[in-house]
């Protein structure tokens, strides 16, 4: 049964854990982010004022993000704690469907550095777009439902 604290995958939905009571350690669902994880790392996640988070889409038109291996937390860049992810996949809607790439060792894009789950940014909001997965590509979240 579905319960509004878990993402479906393609609709907001009630986030486990408020992103303002994240930290670099932890995603919305709950899960733990450590050295060596995968992640996804979305483009544009955001909040509602009712509590439910979108951006973290696996399916539709809104799908973007990143895919990999989480190597650093909390390295400071421009006065800002990040994450240091290298990716392995591109995923981004593309018209009519999902375009899956895979990232190579001289695409630009192999090394990113997201904010950390938790920081603060303008208008009262926090980031949360790292997100940990599983083996299988399903976030932890998804797979314990």
């Amino acid at each position: 049964m579905q319960t509004e604290t878990v993402d479906r995958g393609d609709q907001p939905f009630h986030p486990a854990v408020a992103p303002k009571d994240l930290n670099p350690s932890l995603d919305v669902h709950g899960n733990a982010l450590e050295v060596g994880c995968r992640v996804r790392s979305f483009s544009s996640p955001f909040r509602y004022e009712d509590g439910r988070v979108a951006g973290l889409e696996l399916a539709g038109e809104r799908v973007s993000y990143l895919e990999g291996v989480l190597t650093a937390i909390g390295e400071v860049r421009k006065d800002c704690p990040r994450y240091t992810v290298e990716v392995e996949r591109r995923v981004h809607g593309s018209g009519e469907r999902i375009k899956d790439e895979a990232v190579s060792a001289d695409d630009p894009w192999k090394t990113v550095n997201p904010p950390v789950n938790g920081t603060p940014i303008w208008g009262g909001d926090y980031c949360f777009g790292v997100v940990r997965i599983d083996v299988a590509g399903k976030s932890a979240q998804n797979a314990a439902a």
